[in-house]
């Protein structure tokens, strides 16, 4: 991509990103049809070579710095010899960083429902000549069985568990709780990523055994309230949840690259606050880190 497009897009990104209307109904079909007829069908991300989904409002063939602070955090905090989690892993970016910094001796499982996406996932570990990563075409969530997935037709990273306004065509896929998955078994856990489009609070209660047997992982996901709530689920109780148990929580601010710890007791009022922050437009998201009793704290 030439370094004028690349600015042409950072600048539509910098206006509609604080407005919050890159999710909103009336633009979205605009502004993707615009991205796909820039995108390729490649990309170099990072040392590795991506294949990609042009009907993907993902963003790596148009902007190299694309989640570079949340990159450069799992880097930081993913070590040689760990074993990770990657829940919702859509073409496997997270799931090569986390590979390369676990090395031969780590592993990584990574989960993508999507039948198209995860073809991906396989097609990327493959290509960048991974194998320490095991793939398990599954949603996870709180009950082992098959769900319906609603597929986002504008955005493969916004398929959901949930029927939506910008839902498309759906799927049936087999859904894992995660303390009935026989491959962690006794499995020491030391981080977990998860984005999965408001569907962490059913993954995090078919976790809940695996949490308690791993006291120092680490997790770090998406919070949107906003989809949270269209997926059944109170945002405070998801925080409240964690603390219940002991988690200390972390706000990652992409804005300023800076981590800033919830205080106890103050996840309702960070709530209204991040709530009042964001306004009416309430697609926004951010992503936040969990720390368990013995994890070591992300600073």
């Amino acid at each position: 991509m030439t370094s004028g497009t690349f600015r042409i897009v950072q600048f539509i990104r910098s206006v509609l990103r604080p407005l919050g209307v890159e999710r909103a109904t009336f633009i979205r079909p605009l502004y993707h049809r615009f991205k796909k007829s820039l995108k390729h069908s490649t990309a170099e991300v990072d040392g590795f070579f991506l294949h990609l989904d042009r009907n993907d409002s993902l963003d790596l063939s148009l902007t190299p710095d694309y989640e570079v602070f949340e990159r450069n955090l799992v880097k930081r905090w993913v070590r040689e010899g760990d074993t990770v989690l990657d829940i919702g892993a859509h073409i496997g970016l997270f799931t090569l960083v986390m590979a390369r910094e676990v090395g031969p001796k780590g592993r990584v499982f990574s989960f993508e429902p999507c039948p198209e996406s995860h073809h991906l996932l396989a097609e990327n570990i493959r290509t960048n000549g991974l194998a320490n990563v095991t793939l398990v075409e599954a949603a996870v969530g709180e009950e082992s069985g098959w769900t319906t997935l609603f597929l986002n037709p504008l955005n493969s990273g916004d398929h959901r568990t949930h029927p939506t306004s910008q839902s498309g065509e759906s799927v049936r896929v087999e859904t894992i709780r995660l303390d009935d998955f026989e491959p962690l078994k006794g499995v020491p856990i030391d981080f977990i990523k998860m984005d999965v489009q408001g569907s962490e609070w059913e993954a995090l209660k078919g976790m809940s055994g695996l949490l308690e047997t791993n006291p120092g992982v680490r997790i770090f996901f998406e919070f949107w309230p906003s989809g949270l709530r269209e997926a059944g689920a109170d945002p405070l109780e998801v925080l409240l949840w964690l603390r219940r148990r002991d988690f200390r929580l972390f706000h990652l601010h992409e804005e300023d690259e800076s981590i800033r710890r919830i205080q106890d007791g103050d996840e309702e009022g960070w709530i209204e606050r991040l709530l009042t922050e964001f306004g009416a437009h309430s697609q926004r998201h951010t992503n936040l880190l969990a720390v368990g009793t013995s994890g070591r704290d992300p600073f």
